[in-house]
């Protein structure tokens, strides 16, 4: 016979398996993503795919105070994943997308001074 103890504990990780992995899945997953140049200069935001056998490198020029959709050519829009790395400045280190944006209504949202705090934080460890 279960204790009540025992009932608990089974029924929290029965609770908490989904949440984990629902969680991780915004890693493993690919969202669109949309980057806010909340600058007064223009700037190029680079995205490269964790994995090597996906191929993203490309480079955006994105207008000062624009709020736009990444999209290759032809319109459609790039879907990454938490792990990929993006960056603003190439002087500095790429991050990834999940360190600096918050994941809004099924889409990646990052902000340009927000990927710059990622990059420098992460050079100063």
């Amino acid at each position: 016979m279960f204790t009540k103890r025992t009932r608990l504990i089974a029924l929290g990780a029965l609770l908490a398996v989904p949440a984990l992995s629902w969680a991780q899945g915004h890693n493993r997953d690919r969202y669109e993503i949309r980057v806010i140049n909340n600058w007064d200069q223009r700037i190029e935001v680079s995205i490269t795919a964790e994995r090597r056998d996906e191929d993203i490198r490309t480079n955006w020029n994105i207008a000062p105070k624009a709020n736009t959709w990444l999209a290759m050519e032809g319109g459609r829009r790039v879907r990454v994943r938490g792990s990929d790395r993006i960056t603003v400045r190439r002087d500095m280190r790429s991050v990834r997308i999940s360190e600096v944006a918050d994941f809004q209504n099924g889409s990646w949202v990052v902000s340009a001074r927000d990927v710059v705090r990622g990059q420098r934080d992460k050079e100063r460890r």
